[in-house]
């Protein structure tokens, strides 16, 4: 396990390499939420989330969860809060074009009260990035959530 580990992060060290060595204009990011940001009473299938930044804050572990989790968690999360930049206008294009596409998008101009980024872009932010302030766009994903247009509704697999 330890030769993988050393494996993987090699080749997470060559990812960003390559990623800061574009000199990029913006980065858009997607991952999952996993009830990070946005809970059971707004599970957007898809948002974008449009704000001028994003707020980074230090990791804070749930009650009772393992030393070893713990340990491993804080290092993809800021140690320092810290606002990173949105590219806000690319944004707004993708959900123009998103809903031009006939996308059901959700949008999102700031973070839950007390919130910061979630692990998804935090560890772009501080493994892929290195903490460079390249502006993103996030774009989460809730998988858990079912397509609410009937056309897609209709295609979509039954749990049957």
């Amino acid at each position: 396990m330890a030769g993988r580990l050393v494996e993987a992060r090699g080749h997470v060290e060559h990812l960003a390499d390559a990623i800061l060595g574009a000199e990029l204009d913006a980065l858009i990011i997607v991952g999952d939420d996993q009830n990070e940001q946005y809970l059971q009473d707004n599970h957007a299938a898809l948002l974008v989330y449009y704000g001028e930044t994003i707020t980074a804050l230090p990791y804070k572990a749930a009650p009772g969860r393992a030393e070893w989790l713990v340990r491993a968690s804080e290092r993809q999360y800021s140690a320092f809060a810290y606002d990173y930049p949105v590219a806000h206008d690319l944004a707004r294009h993708l959900i123009d074009m998103l809903i031009d596409s006939d996308f059901d998008v959700s949008t999102a101009s700031a973070l839950p009260r007390g919130k910061g980024e979630s692990h998804s872009v935090a560890f772009i932010h501080t493994q892929l990035l290195r903490n460079t302030p390249v502006p993103i766009v996030p774009v989460f994903l809730t998988p858990i959530s079912r397509p609410t247009n009937p056309r897609r509704r209709d295609a979509t697999p039954s749990a049957t």
